[in-house]
């Protein structure tokens, strides 16, 4: 038997086939790091006398029968490949980070099976990106709508979480992103701008967005909150976010940040202030690095015991610079790419693959602690969970070993290890899904054109998006699309919610079509926006556009809670309310 017969998720640094088959399926496991050295790390040798693992530690036994599932996944039952595998990571900490907040809160089966998906990929670190969706006991103002977790789900999570050697990091953002809570009368008063401070993803220029961090108060309230919350995990880590604070220093403590020389400083001083209060608990701080970064002097004034979490989402993102910053500062640090399905309903499969690996060889490089892949759901959160599954792979193959893995056949690992698609036919199509974006939009545009063109509905046809369109790029993207959307009755799943997987495609591959129709309407015409387009042709918009709201609503209740689908739905009203103005 050949290596490249078996998928392996991800792909084990050294691996040895042999022609012979093992028929003898009972498994030996000895636990013996004197034999070897590397955490988490395995030998997984089957011959035809039988299975031996050979691991460090628990974890890496662990991860040597997921190897050894995913191999008799694609045998013939009672059998096995003989091999030859040693294994291990070179990051420690290889996670991934879910945003609960926006708008999606999924159901405690849905979580639970992600859990089983990212332990069979060896992911062993979580974050559930908090900002209101935890149901604090006096603050249900800010959660009642929202299906929060509660206290006991958050200790059963947990406890799932490490039953399979994944380490459940508490996540409560603690500067900026508090919006949620600031825009209510009983919080507004704890704001850096009560008035509100406009930011893109806000449902209204009123919405405050960031604590003010020269006010005692705000300290008060968060060590309240960290009272409550923290004692439901296990993990030593705290994550408190402290990302795109773009209205510090400009409302009520901006007198103070002229005083005392910017602010960068007027960060830092709050960062401490957090450090403090999370030093009583006893937890190792995380939080972002975006804003600190702009201060390169301010590096070495960082705590050194807490570490920082340094995202960025390009493919050319300059890791290396930052990288070598943190390096050369002695601070603890990870990377934070993304699986790139924010902002695009159908992912964006190129953006994925460059960031996630431009992420993983600099981090590795500089020594980064870890590596964990950030799934986020700016504005409605109307990308499903099929399509970020290729990012969520590709990123756990590459926290991995990326030597190994950079070239992973991921569209085909896929359709064997998670689909189970007999035709061999989803993987392939999610991922030239994920690529339709290429011809009509940028590495370095924020969100991909497609989904402009619905969420910026309103601007004119000289404007962007509508400005860097054409009409060839837009008919290319629409053939494509309809040319990938025509497999999908050839798939052949297996998997447990293949009906739903085909539902949740259909729905990003409609929402694609819709955006080139928009565009190509408008760019057609000689009206200068689509609100100005003749009533048929509006009204076909909005018909296609209930049609995906419906999908998506649909698709919604099966992995997701109640709360947030209002907030979610909002969004696309607002579409339709654009083109119909």
């Amino acid at each position: 038997m050949k290596a490249c017969k078996f998928k392996l998720l991800p792909i084990p640094r050294e691996i040895t086939f042999s022609d012979k088959v093992c028929e003898n399926i009972k498994v030996e496991v000895v636990i013996s790091p004197k034999d070897l050295a590397h955490i988490e790390g395995y030998r997984l040798n089957i011959n035809t006398s039988g299975i031996k693992i050979i691991a460090h530690d628990e974890a890496g036994a662990f991860y040597a029968k997921q190897t050894l599932k995913q191999l008799e996944l694609q045998s013939k039952a009672g059998t096995l490949p003989c091999v030859e595998i040693v294994d291990w990571p070179d990051f420690p900490n290889r996670g991934i980070m879910l945003d609960v907040s926006r708008d999606r809160v999924p159901t405690m089966d849905c979580l639970f099976k992600m859990i089983d998906m990212f332990a069979s990929w060896k992911i062993n670190h979580l974050e559930l990106y908090i900002e209101h969706t935890f149901a604090y006991k006096n603050h249900r103002e800010v959660w009642k709508d929202a299906s929060p977790f509660t206290a006991k789900e958050i200790q059963e999570i947990d406890v799932y979480c490490k039953e399979r050697f994944i380490e459940l990091v508490p996540f409560q953002n603690s500067f900026g992103h508090m919006h949620r809570w600031l825009k209510h009368d009983n919080y507004r008063h704890l704001a850096e701008c009560p008035g509100g401070w406009p930011m893109a993803w806000s449902m209204g220029d009123d919405e405050p967005f960031s604590l003010c961090p020269t006010d005692p108060a705000c300290i008060e309230l968060l060590e309240e909150l960290y009272d409550e919350y923290l004692p439901n995990f296990s993990s030593d880590k705290f994550m408190v976010g402290c990302d795109e604070t773009m209205d510090s220093g400009q409302g009520r403590s901006k007198e103070y940040c002229q005083k005392i020389g910017g602010k960068g400083k007027l960060y830092l001083e709050f960062l401490w202030k957090l450090h403090n209060s999370i030093s009583k608990h006893g937890k190792t701080m995380m939080y972002f690095g975006d804003i600190i970064i702009n201060y390169p002097e301010l590096l070495n004034k960082l705590p050194k015991d807490a570490i920082l979490m340094h995202w960025g989402y390009y493919i050319d993102f300059p890791y290396e610079e930052h990288c070598k910053l943190f390096a050369e500062a002695n601070l603890p640090f990870y990377v934070l790419p993304s699986n790139a399905a924010y902002s695009s309903v159908a992912g964006r499969t190129a953006r994925a693959i460059g960031n996630i690996r431009n992420a993983a060889f600099t981090g590795l490089k500089y020594g980064a602690a870890g590596m964990v892949n950030t799934e986020w759901g700016d504005n409605g959160h109307w990308h499903s969970l099929t399509v970020s599954t290729l990012g969520y792979a590709y990123g756990a193959a590459m926290s991995w070993c990326p030597e190994a893995n950079q070239d992973i056949d991921i569209a085909r690992t896929l359709d064997i290890l998670v689909f189970k698609d007999k035709a061999g036919v989803v993987g392939k199509l999610l991922y030239d899904l994920g690529n339709c974006y290429l011809h009509t939009s940028k590495d370095n545009n924020q969100s991909s054109n497609l989904y402009m063109i619905a969420f910026k509905a309103q601007c004119k046809r000289d404007e962007a998006p509508f400005n860097e369109l054409t009409i060839k790029d837009l008919q290319t993207t629409l053939d494509e699309i309809n040319e990938i959307m025509s497999r999908l009755d050839s798939t052949n799943m297996h998997c447990d919610d293949a009906e739903l997987v085909k539902e949740e495609i259909t729905m990003a591959g409609n929402f694609v079509k819709f955006a080139c129709n928009a565009g190509l309407k408008l760019l057609k015409s000689d009206v200068t926006c689509l609100a100005e387009l003749p009533d048929k042709q509006k009204q076909s918009l909005i018909a296609d556009l209930n049609k995906i709201t419906e999908l998506h609503e649909q698709t919604w209740k099966q992995r997701s809670r109640s709360g947030g689908l209002k907030d979610s739905l909002w969004w696309f009203q607002q579409i339709i309310e654009k083109i119909s103005a």
